[in-house]
């Protein structure tokens, strides 16, 4: 720290800034070119922040840190769905307030959203990058079921659609897919339960005899980054600590 904090003050001085000192603080004031006289403050590099990637281990420093003290000391900040951060109460003589340690979800892949992609593919992904729900299984077992016959769109609401599924070696049926399904994709920390929201499902045949594509198109507005944070913040809600969200 001490040597940023001298880089900075070096650099102020070839750009010809000089040094005054007012109630315990430095600021800079330059006295060429067209920033001329113009004032700053020099504010201290802070420490590092302790890199963290789960919640457990913000609770796990809490603990090292003793209730007792990090009551007075410190506050949890739910930032986002996927960053939560130690923060220190008071502020330094330069009004910065310290962070102690940033939490940082630890992503896996992220389902292909709004992309038409193979059964195949779609099924893989469904099965790997969302958590278990009921319809979960039901749109797992659709899209097993998908055959190379051509996909319609039913005509009493122009967005149900209708797809022939196999039901053994030769028989098929019609069946009219769920236009919005209950989905919980992995999208925060895995120490609380994944947000659910809706998802629009669509079959799509780009060309005649092809194998349909499938896709899901995101039908929340993003509330469940919301509900995520909320969430994170019922999981500190010990009153070893206060959370902000």
């Amino acid at each position: 720290m001490f040597k940023e904090a001298l880089e900075t003050l070096l650099k102020l001085s070839r750009a010809g800034a000089e040094f005054v000192e007012k109630d315990s603080r430095i600021y800079s004031v330059v006295n060429d070119g067209s920033s001329k006289g113009q004032i700053a403050l020099v504010k201290p590099p802070l420490p590092e922040s302790i890199p963290i990637c789960t919640l457990q281990g913000v609770k796990d420093l809490i603990s090292l840190w003793g209730e007792d003290k990090v009551k007075t000391e410190l506050f949890i900040l739910v930032d986002d769905y996927e960053t939560v951060k130690l923060v220190g109460i008071q502020t330094d003589k330069c009004e910065q307030r310290r962070v102690v340690a940033i939490a940082t979800c630890v992503q896996t892949q992220i389902f292909k959203f709004g992309e038409y992609l193979g059964a195949e593919d779609f099924s893989i992904q469904l099965q790997s990058r969302f958590a278990p729900t009921d319809d979960r299984e039901t749109v797992q077992l659709v899209v097993s079921q998908l055959t190379s016959n051509t996909v319609a769109t039913s005509m009493d609401d122009g967005f149900s659609q209708e797809v022939v599924l196999k039901q053994g070696p030769a028989l098929k049926k019609q069946a009219t897919l769920k236009p919005r399904v209950t989905l919980a994709p992995y999208r925060t920390f895995r120490e609380i339960d994944q947000p659910v929201s809706e998802f629009i499902l669509r079959v799509k045949q780009f060309e005649a005899n092809d194998p349909p594509k499938v896709a899901l198109f995101e039908a929340d507005g993003g509330r469940w980054k919301i509900d995520a944070m909320k969430s994170i913040a019922e999981f500190f809600d010990d009153g070893a600590v206060e959370v902000i969200s």
